[in-house]
Order: C-alpha cells, then sequence, then structure tokens
C-alpha cells in the first residue's frame, strides 16, 4: 500500500493541519509560513518519539 501527502497544498492544506496538530500535541507553535521542509521532523523540531507518535 502507497500513501501519498500532499504537503504543497494543492488538494488540501496538509501543512496547515501538520502545524495544527503539533501544536495540540506537543505544544509546538510553528505557523504554516515557517514551515521550511519536507522532513515534518525537521520542520517542527522532533524527537524521534515524537516523529513516530506524529
Amino acid at each position: 500500500m502507497r500513501i501519498y501527502v500532499d504537503f504543497d497544498d494543492c488538494l488540501c492544506e496538509t501543512g496547515r493541519a501538520f502545524s495544527k496538530l503539533v501544536l495540540e500535541m506537543f505544544n509546538k507553535h510553528v505557523p504554516y509560513e515557517q514551515i521550511l521542509y519536507f522532513e515534518l521532523d525537521r520542520s517542527f523540531d522532533l524527537d524521534v518519539e515524537q516523529y513516530e507518535r506524529l
């Protein structure tokens, strides 16, 4: 099975959703405009455990 994440927001606002989710889950505020990388752990400064949970 393959799962596609539309991170460039062509089909849906994935980046904004991740920003809200990370705030709710880890209390880390990273506005959409500050998401610079496709690697979510890098963009949101998540450790291994947080990344796996996300």
